[in-house]
């Protein structure tokens, strides 16, 4: 994008305003992973990767060690079109999972999803040791898929579509 894309604005706000207010009907505390002091704007704290050069696996487990939750909903910064209805499904559909994520017709979205503090320990580990592919982490917890492809209720290629050029972001 050649810039931070979760201070590009999309419908008049920036991105990480549209995640914000997405997310605070359902979580009670929200940290922002990023080295980037401009996300202050918030009033959110704001973390840089403990573990630098780790991709959105190292964001993930910086973020799981600052959460004081057991539970934790990890969404990137570039998926405008969430909303709190399909993220409060995805929370009741991982009631028993260490790792819950969702699966549409574009593939896996490990960025976004609930993730346990449990698996903190054992991901700093893989960290450690080299990994850095989200679907080796997925694997390696188990992580529930929940297939999205064929439910009605939300279209998920929509909700979960990030943004990864200029041509990608909705008209304002």
């Amino acid at each position: 994008m050649g810039s931070e894309k979760g201070l590009l604005e999309v419908r008049g706000q920036k991105m990480i305003t549209l995640i914000s207010k997405v997310l605070e009907p359902l979580v009670s505390n929200i940290l922002i992973i990023s080295s980037n002091p401009e996300y202050r704007f918030l009033g959110y704290p704001v973390y840089p990767d403990l573990l630098p050069d780790c991709g959105p696996a190292g964001g993930i487990y910086t973020g799981l060690f600052h959460s004081p939750t057991e539970k934790n909903l990890v969404l990137a910064c570039d998926t405008p079109n969430l909303n709190t209805d399909f993220l409060q499904y995805l929370l009741l559909e991982s009631e028993r999972s260490l790792i819950t994520v969702p699966v549409s017709a574009d593939g896996i979205h490990p960025l976004c999803g609930f993730y346990s503090r449990t698996v903190l320990s054992e991901w700093k580990k893989k960290l450690q040791a080299g990994d850095r592919k989200m679907t080796e982490f997925l694997a390696h917890f188990n992580a529930k898929k929940m297939n999205l492809t064929q439910q009605v209720r939300f279209d998920a290629g929509f909700l979960l579509k990030n943004m990864n050029s200029r041509e990608d972001l909705p008209e304002n």
